[in-house]
């Protein structure tokens, strides 16, 4: 796997109906992100290094520490591909990217080495290093 070397700008995130809920953000959030919880439940980008925390969902809109931000916790989303070369085809499992680096926040296909939870399912084929449209379904 070859790593992002920054998050792609993610323009729109949602499409159609979505469930989400807002938070104050623990830190530095870019758009399209997957988010967690830190242990004070503000909303921090995930994986969370040395952690387990599930992803609670995906943000809407970037954010900086204490702003508000609106978490999307169903729906259809876009996410960034985490790896730079290899694409996530349509139908894959997707899951969180473990580690930290300027691919936190982004996906992988579900299994590759390290993972966190399955977050949902790849609508369209997405090209490594930008992002494309998924079924978020957390578990």
């Amino acid at each position: 796997m070859t790593a992002i070397s920054a998050m792609p700008d993610i323009l729109t995130v949602v499409e159609g109906d979505y469930k989400a809920r807002s938070y104050i953000a623990g830190g530095t959030i870019y758009r399209g992100s997957a988010c967690t919880v830190d242990s004070n439940g503000r909303a921090v980008v995930c994986p969370i290094t040395g952690t387990t925390k599930p992803c609670i969902g995906v943000a809407l809109d970037a954010a900086s520490a204490y702003q508000p931000v609106t978490v999307v916790y169903e729906g259809v989303v876009n996410v960034a591909n985490a790896d730079d070369t290899t694409p996530i085809a349509i139908g894959s499992q997707v899951s969180v990217k473990a580690g930290t680096a300027t691919y936190a926040g982004a996906v992988i296909v579900a299994g590759s080495t390290p993972d966190t939870q399955i977050i949902g399912t790849a609508l369209t084929t997405i090209a490594g290093g930008s992002y494309g449209k998924i079924l978020l379904k957390l578990r």
